[in-house]
Formats: C-alpha cells, sequence, structure tokens
C-alpha cells in the first residue's frame, strides 16, 4: 500500500508540474537590460550575421502568415517571427510603434528576426 501512495504522489508532482507549465504556471523571470543596447535600423540588421540579437524600433505593418510579420522602420522592411507566447496579451495595431528584441535568423534561404520581445513604445 505504502508503494501505491508513493507512485500517486510523484504522478501527482509531476503531473502538476506540466500542467503548470502549458499553462503559463511559469512566469517569467526578471533581469538585467543594458540602457546601453542601441535601436538598429533595418539596413544595418540586414548586415548582420546569422544568431546576432538585435533590437529595432519600428511598425508591424501586416501578418504575413501565423507568426510572420511585415515590420518597418519608415524606410525599410523585415519579416520578423513573433510566436503567441511573446505577444504576452498585448494587442498591437499598425499605428502602434514598438520595440522588438529578437535574433537574426535565414530560414529557408530568407533573412528575418526572430522576436523574443514585443513592447509597446509609450
Amino acid at each position: 500500500m505504502k508503494k501505491f501512495y508513493f507512485l500517486l504522489a510523484i504522478g501527482l508532482l509531476l503531473g502538476g508540474a506540466s500542467y503548470a507549465k502549458d499553462f503559463g504556471g511559469y512566469a517569467p523571470q526578471g533581469g538585467f537590460v543594458d540602457a546601453h543596447i542601441a535601436t538598429m535600423s533595418i539596413a544595418d540588421v540586414c548586415k548582420q550575421p546569422e544568431d546576432v540579437y538585435v533590437s529595432m524600433q519600428g511598425y508591424i505593418t501586416k501578418r504575413l502568415s501565423d507568426d510572420t510579420y511585415n515590420f518597418t522602420d519608415g524606410t525599410d522592411n523585415i519579416v520578423v517571427e513573433i510566436d503567441d507566447d511573446v505577444w504576452r496579451g498585448q494587442m498591437v495595431s499598425p499605428k502602434e510603434k514598438v520595440l522588438v528584441y529578437g535574433e537574426t535568423d535565414i530560414d529557408d534561404g530568407l533573412f528575418m528576426v526572430d522576436v523574443k520581445s514585443v513592447r509597446i513604445v509609450q
């Protein structure tokens, strides 16, 4: 009988951990933000190699597919990939200026930015 309760307890612990993860139970941790990280123009971002972290300010103007969007800084355009969890409940229209932080990526020959953070600029 003790073995049954032990296995039941292990099952509840493991099940509870997956439940918390699936439903947002893991809150994002805080961390250091370097105030000296400058935003880059899209022209400068496009000169970067793959897997470089970049920051851009501009507007998300159009949804291209499920998680890809057109992003502009007013002079150039670039495709950005934004997963659902990155939005963190924010609603953004093409008229709202945003700050995006992400990693340069080449996917099927297309240069894009895999966005890790979106923040509306006040």
